[in-house]
């Protein structure tokens, strides 16, 4: 039932622009009434599809229990999980570290520097390179 909640957020925010506002919207400018209807609406939005699925879930077998016995969650296990997670993450950011201390001193001796570097790591995360458009006029194939 996602159409549903795309249908009662559609609707929140058809009232949201009904609304009297000023011509240009920014977080000083919104009024309390318009952070409800989002809020409002959004929250609906994920009531009425929470609804809708529920009758689909019992259908396949689905039935919520609350379950008390801890061992069962295997705590151990997980905990050896997250600290490597975190020991990932903490080699990661000392990755970063010494790669922007690299850009930086680039920087410096007249390369272009930091920006430039973040610039190319935001087009990666968004994904510019692989969602350009290709220069051929037959479809595209994966490469």
């Amino acid at each position: 039932m996602p159409p549903v909640n795309n249908l009662v957020v559609i609707a929140a925010a058809g009232i949201f622009l009904l609304l009297p506002s000023t011509s240009t919207l920014t977080p000083a400018t919104i009024s309390t009434a318009q952070v409800t209807v989002l809020g409002i609406g959004t929250l609906l939005g994920v009531a009425v599809q929470t609804a809708g699925l529920w009758p689909a879930a019992r259908r396949v077998g689905l039935r919520w229990r609350w379950r008390f016995d801890l061992h069962a969650l295997h705590l151990g296990h997980l905990a050896r999980l997250a600290g490597w997670l975190l020991c990932f993450v903490a080699v990661g950011q000392v990755g970063v570290l010494v790669v922007l201390a690299l850009v930086k001193a680039a920087g410096d001796r007249g390369a272009p520097g930091v920006f430039i570097y973040n610039n190319g790591w935001l087009m990666l995360m968004m994904g510019a390179t692989a969602s350009r458009p290709c220069p051929s006029s037959p479809p595209c194939s994966p490469a």
